[in-house]
């Protein structure tokens, strides 16, 4: 810290045996993000652990409010495991007899804990839609960067913009697919596995792109170097 002078003005503490983690963590399981952050109650109790970046500001509401209890929060951390057994099990294809059980346990949950997610509803129905659709959009670029027949791709666009979301991009989606296509078939031809002469095509392509996505460009980029 003195080393680093003002590049770090601010309080480091350290951890002796990793006692203060154990205790703070302790209520809610070993699983510890980083950043992690806890918020303790009036009485001093922990009543919520995780990610600073992920649900903070709605638990730390709560708890100004006094609605936040330790069981409130056992309660949506079982929910989030729950969620996590739903959506796999939705993944694997199976049928909606299969999971209304676990459906069933979720509502419940849900209903118990003020949201499993504080601010929204379990929905298993919006929930096996929004999964369909990741599917699709994964065909749909499979497809694309396997250079599949117009047809099978006319398709898939027309099934992606029948079970899109409200406010999904999908003109966005598309160029961003086809930009990976154009990337993909650029580092073909560099590395010899495709015709070089597409090469001035494909570069001018790539310098010309509008998309503003920063991983996208540093994927870019990072290929390139």
């Amino acid at each position: 810290v003195a080393k680093m002078g003002s590049q770090m003005n601010y309080t480091v503490g350290v951890d002796d045996g990793g006692q203060t983690l154990a205790a703070y963590a302790a209520e809610f399981g070993p699983k510890v993000p980083i950043p992690y952050a806890c918020i303790v109650n009036k009485e001093g109790v922990v009543v919520w652990t995780g990610s600073p970046l992920m649900g903070f500001d709605t638990a730390l509401a709560e708890v100004v409010a006094g609605t936040l209890t330790v069981e409130k929060s056992r309660m949506r951390e079982e929910g989030k495991k729950l969620l996590e057994q739903f959506v796999e099990a939705v993944r694997a294809g199976r049928d909606e007899a299969q999971t209304a059980s676990l459906a069933a346990e979720l509502e419940k949950l849900d209903a118990a804990a003020g949201g499993i997610e504080p601010g929204m509803k379990f929905n298993a129905a919006a929930i096996r839609q929004q999964i369909r659709f990741e599917g699709l959009q994964q065909e749909y670029a499979r497809a694309v960067l396997s250079s599949a027949s117009g047809t099978n791709v006319s398709q898939l666009e027309q099934q992606l913009a029948q079970t899109a979301p409200k406010g999904f991009d999908l003109a966005g989606f598309k160029t961003l697919v086809a930009l990976n296509k154009t990337c993909n078939d650029y580092f073909d031809s560099l590395d010899g596995k495709r015709d070089a002469s597409d090469l001035p095509k494909l570069t001018k392509a790539i310098s010309e792109t509008t998309i503003q996505d920063p991983r996208i460009l540093m994927q870019i980029a990072w290929s390139i170097l």
